[in-house]
């Protein structure tokens, strides 16, 4: 807790020293109060939810397979993965590799729908968080800020913030004029 405090008092001291101008930003209003972020936000998580029901349900599939074959095997569930193979009879063992198999295709699956789904964030929020950004940059600007600070990870370490230092609401006003 000391650490914490004296880092922040080191941090306002420099800032002070060094004659920034600091300003903070509370980051999920300002994304809420921008036109179309919230439907894209709610379409990729549905797609994100699909994405995991489905993966959710080849993993159990798999996993019911694999304690059936265990079952049927007589191998109990707490045996190491790797001394299984040592436990079967040759044509058990290649039942065995498929469902190791199984296991990696479910695997690369997952890899390319979190791959697929970056791609669909990138496309439906990229341009958009663009703008935002390009919006903030301009804001801080034009009032000489040179550091701005993410209210939401500020907070939990801050005693008091000037009300005049948080400045969502004017780039607020800002991205309504621009989305116009």
């Amino acid at each position: 807790m000391t650490r914490i405090l004296i880092s922040f008092l080191s941090f306002f001291i420099l800032s002070n020293v060094l004659a920034q101008r600091t300003a903070f930003l509370d980051e999920e209003l300002l994304l809420k109060a921008t036109p179309g972020y919230s439907r894209a936000q709610r379409e990729i998580d549905s797609i994100k939810k699909g994405y995991e029901s489905e993966i959710k349900i080849l993993r159990e599939n798999l996993n019911k397979k694999v304690d059936l074959f265990l079952n049927e095997n007589k191998i109990p569930k707490d045996v190491q993965v790797s001394s299984i193979p040592s436990l079967l009879q040759e044509k058990e063992k290649k039942k065995w590799d498929l469902l190791l198999e199984e296991a990696k295709l479910i695997d690369k699956q997952v890899k390319l729908k979190e791959e697929e789904y970056e791609s669909i964030y990138l496309n439906k929020m990229g341009g958009l968080l663009n703008k935002v950004n390009d919006l903030v940059a301009k804001y801080c600007k034009e009032n000489k800020i040179e550091v701005l600070y993410k209210l939401e990870t500020m907070i939990k370490n801050l005693a008091y913030i000037d009300p005049k230092a948080n400045v969502t609401s004017d780039i607020i006003k800002l991205i309504d004029k621009s989305f116009k």
